[in-house]
């Protein structure tokens, strides 16, 4: 698969990515990097059965979270800054999948480092210490995993790029729009700079399904669970968006409105501008 660890396996046959410490194995089976993380997806398999009370999905009811995580901490040293180590400390976000095993996915940022990354490089990754909060969330009852589980990772760019560059009359439009495997991040072209109009970007994937926010950032969506082979994008005003569109699809009674109207039909109405754009495979 394109995972960037290696054309022909999905886990390299001498067990690079797997490491024993402390009775934990950490194996990392998958990187992938975009401009803005390297997304890992990670097990923890431990010899021991894990504690029932770090399952915290499982026993807390009104849990936030629909996941379980671990805080993972060590540090890395980049190729393209080998002369600096970069602490590391990300929460993974995972289930646990049986007694021994938790498993996920870690996303280390990599956007708020001094150097941009190369297209390819390697990574030293020196994992010392796995943490799981505790029902109670107190520091007296986490439990800590110490140990020295080191990788050393090939990492290329996983990203595919859609150049629009058009505006419509009104000189609204879009630039380009980039995939990457966890992430579809759009870039319009607005008015902000002549008349300080701003746009909104609303993405519906190939099943008309809103794509929901990767991050803090709105025009980065999230491509996990949803069918982006084809993506409708709609730019709406950003006042109109805020104060009356949105609130369409966030209202109690979306279910019912829809079999009349979908979302993204009444997006569509009010849009000015859309775009349907097509990945290849």
């Amino acid at each position: 698969g394109n995972t960037g660890i290696d054309d022909d396996s999905e886990v390299p046959a001498d067990g690079a990515y797997t490491k024993t410490s402390n009775g934990i194995t950490v194996t990392l089976s998958e990187v992938y990097y975009n401009k803005n993380a390297m997304y890992i997806a990670m097990s923890l398999y431990s010899e021991e059965p894990f504690p029932e009370d770090i399952k915290i999905k499982d026993h807390v009811k009104d849990y936030i979270l629909d996941f379980d995580q671990a805080a993972i901490s060590g540090e890395n040293t980049f190729s393209f800054m080998p002369d600096e180590k970069t602490f590391l400390f990300n929460y993974m976000e995972g289930k646990f999948v049986d007694d021994h095993t938790f498993a996920g996915m870690l996303r280390v940022d990599l956007s708020s480092l001094e150097t941009e990354p190369t297209d390819t490089f390697t990574c030293h990754m020196a994992l010392d210490s796995i943490r799981f909060d505790n029902v109670n969330f107190t520091v007296a009852d986490e439990k800590i995993y110490e140990g020295n589980w080191d990788f050393d990772l090939n990492v290329k760019l996983d990203t595919k790029t859609v150049e629009v560059n058009e505006v419509n009359d009104d000189g609204v439009g879009l630039e380009k729009v980039v995939k990457t495997r966890y992430e579809l991040r759009v870039y319009p072209k607005d008015k902000s700079e002549t008349d300080g109009k701003y746009y909104f970007a609303e993405v519906f994937d190939a099943n008309g399904e809103r794509m929901d926010y990767a991050g803090d950032i709105t025009d980065c969506r999230q491509t996990y669970g949803y069918d982006t082979s084809k993506v409708n994008i709609y730019l709406c005003d950003e006042d109109e968006y805020m104060n009356e569109l949105k609130g369409y699809y966030f209202s109690e009674d979306y279910e019912k409105k829809k079999k009349t109207k979908t979302y993204e039909e009444y997006i569509a109405e009010h849009a000015v501008y859309h775009k349907e754009i097509t990945f290849d495979k």
